[in-house]
């Protein structure tokens, strides 16, 4: 079963190294982006590896900023060259299979038309947040995770809050951007955020579409430039860009069919990202794994804790191919 794995990594050349050694089964590529911000030197080894392509150029990535975006839509259109038809799978490089490469691809095959991802109309997905994600202007400051401001338009009330306003203030000082992006801010939000043209609906980042189904999307950007203009101020537009593409396009291409996303996470104990798992998670795994939806796990973090992956790998190996407890 032909597939593209499209990996987004930052950090850990071994870990990312192991997650595609175990998903290399002969008949998948691979397309790899590293953050600018980490040097591509250490992530030299990937150049040798059959099957794996570095995605150039490489962008400088910074959390709930629309270079996530841009990022992967420059994979994609790497995939769209490349020929290699199947689904594209979006990872990043702390994610697992949790499933063997045999139920992968005997998974795959079984929904070849399906495309695995969330679109959940965001009033209802952030009921508390949806109007400040996609009517505020985000701006990042720095790559650090936190060092951006939203900010309303300055004709509404909202722009008039103290606690807005002193806390955009407070975080200016902190990270002291230079004076053309303090301009560049205020000439921005002197004008309301253009609407969009199409529903909004998000859910996490993670997907696994077909061909045919990046193929819309590709030539869904190149068609409405004034969308990927709109998210470049939304906050993390990551989770909203690419279902609301699909969401649009089904409304008038009854081909298309969706199925929630293939990828675990555990957000019960951590609202600002999904907890790092350890041994300690191993049944929660198994649980995700047996219900026959599931494929991937996240996040993993090899220097908190490698023997949940050499646990996960014993049962990948086993025969019925998933993971399985005595």
């Amino acid at each position: 079963m032909h597939k593209n794995y499209v990996i987004l990594a930052h950090r850990n050349q071994n870990q990312l190294d192991r997650l595609i050694r175990i998903l290399c089964d002969g008949e998948s590529k691979f397309f790899v982006h590293i953050d600018k911000n980490r040097p591509i030197e250490e992530f030299k080894d990937l150049r040798h590896m059959k099957n794996v392509r570095l995605v150039e150029p490489a962008v400088r990535c910074a959390w709930g900023d629309f270079s996530l975006v841009q990022t992967t839509l420059n994979c994609i259109r790497q995939v769209l060259l490349s020929g290699h038809v199947g689904h594209t799978i979006l990872l990043s490089g702390q994610d697992y299979p949790i499933v063997s490469n045999a139920y992968i691809n005997r998974f795959l095959e079984e929904n070849i038309n399906i495309d695995f991802i969330e679109r959940t109309p965001i009033h209802i997905k952030w009921p508390n947040d949806f109007k400040q994600r996609t009517e505020y202007y985000r701006f990042t400051l720095s790559k650090n995770r936190g060092d951006y401001v939203r900010i309303p338009y300055i004709g509404s009330k909202q722009f008039y809050n103290p606690l807005l306003l002193f806390s955009v203030v407070k975080k200016l000082i902190k990270v002291r951007p230079p004076l053309p992006e303090i301009y560049a801010i205020a000439k921005a939000v002197s004008k309301p955020r253009a609407k969009p043209r199409i529903d909004l609906v998000g859910g996490t980042q993670w997907f696994a579409l077909t061909h045919p189904t990046i193929t819309k999307i590709s030539r869904y950007c190149q068609e409405h430039p004034e969308y990927l203009e709109f998210h470049k101020h939304t906050h993390v537009p990551d989770e909203i860009f690419f279902g609301s593409i699909v969401n649009a396009i089904m409304k008038d291409d009854a081909s298309i069919a969706t199925k929630p996303c293939i990828t675990y996470a555990n957000w019960s104990k951590n609202s600002s990202g999904p907890e790092v798992l350890t041994k300690s998670n191993i049944q929660d795994l198994a649980t995700a794994a047996e219900s026959g939806n599931i494929l991937f796990a996240r996040k993993f973090d090899i220097d908190i804790c490698d023997a949940i992956l050499d646990m996960i790998d014993v049962k990948l190996r086993a025969d019925h191919g998933v993971l399985g407890f005595s």
